[in-house]
């Protein structure tokens, strides 16, 4: 860490604790007791890791098992019983491509995209109802400079090899 001088540790601790808290804050605001009940995902009792699999595959139309391992930091052998139950409710599917029959890959069902979209839509809502019920369209535009600002930052260093 060469050339990195106290006033930028302590900024970047700064940044570093401000984001733990926020990230805190804003599940609760996202996940408030009331809600959590309602929600399509809470309802069919699927575990943190079956959830972050349907968020993830909304964000694309497939994944190897590989990818999704490599997203959350796990091995592929701790998704076999994840991705086989929600293979089970009709969530997922797997497949293979023809080209590489080695590489399993998994997608959303017509049921899961529309669960996991649902999911999306309540917790969105919450968070906006919430934010707007304290922050105004000024202080909302504020914060998304600010947010774009970061996600700079981050992207800048993602392509940065060191």
């Amino acid at each position: 860490m060469e050339n990195i001088t106290p006033q930028m540790k302590q900024a970047f601790l700064e940044v570093d604790e401000f984001i733990r808290l926020m990230s805190k804050k804003h599940r609760r605001v996202t996940h408030p007791e009331a809600l959590i009940t309602s929600l399509p995902f809470y309802k069919l009792d699927l575990t943190p890791l079956q959830q972050n699999i349907l968020n993830r595959l909304l964000e694309c139309d497939h994944l190897s098992i590989g990818e999704i391992a490599k997203a959350e930091a796990t091995w592929q052998q701790v998704l076999t019983q994840p991705v086989r139950a929600l293979v089970k409710m009709g969530l997922i599917r797997k497949f293979q491509k023809d080209d590489n029959l080695r590489f399993t890959y998994i997608a959303l069902t017509d049921e899961g995209r529309a669960l996991a979209n649902e999911q999306r839509e309540i917790q969105q809502n919450a968070l906006m109802k919430a934010l707007y019920s304290v922050a105004t369209i000024d202080e909302m535009k504020h914060l998304k400079e600010c947010l774009s600002f970061y996600c700079d930052i981050i992207l800048r260093l993602t392509e940065k090899s060191y």
